[in-house]
């Protein structure tokens, strides 16, 4: 197994490249997963995406986009495994998806105020898309983050701080 790395002119990374071999009574076969990532002229990553040995079978493909203040706003996730996996399990009853989404918006001070993201939770019980809602107290820290779904409060996560 060997790992090779490759970076930009300012630092971020260009290409990952995981390289290995399978054996077999009859043969060895040699995988070559890279990963490209992309950026625009601020340096924001835009575009990453895996492939397996040819560039022409693009998989994991996933988009970025940003405000003017170069904060992430949008995230688009089309990883063809864990969608087509998910549309398996749950496309019956929660209906299909065709990438996993996360939008997010920013209040006036810079602080999340919204993130809508799909969520799962480990025995996939509430496995969909949610809307998740930002509190602060009055220090600007989180507060609480309640996860919403068409209007529906499924779950608040509370948060505790210790100063020293």
């Amino acid at each position: 197994t060997i790992y090779t790395y490759e970076w930009t002119d300012f630092d971020k990374m260009k290409f990952s490249t995981y390289h290995y071999s399978e054996f077999n009574r009859d043969s060895t076969i040699v995988y070559s997963h890279k990963t490209v990532y992309e950026y625009d002229a601020n340096h924001n990553l835009i575009k990453d995406f895996m492939y397996v040995n040819d560039p022409k079978n693009e998989e994991n493909i996933t988009y970025y986009t940003y405000d003017a203040s170069n904060r992430l706003i949008e995230k688009k996730d089309f990883n063809k495994g864990a969608i087509d996996a998910r549309n398996e399990e749950y496309g019956e009853v929660r209906g299909h998806i065709e990438y996993f989404s996360t939008k997010i918006k920013y209040d006036k001070k810079g602080r999340i105020q919204e993130k809508y993201a799909y969520f799962e939770d480990q025995c996939n019980v509430i496995a969909n898309h949610f809307t998740f809602k930002y509190y602060y107290n009055e220090n600007d820290l989180i507060d609480h983050v309640d996860a919403t779904r068409e209007g529906k409060t499924y779950f608040t996560i509370c948060f505790e701080y210790a100063y020293h």
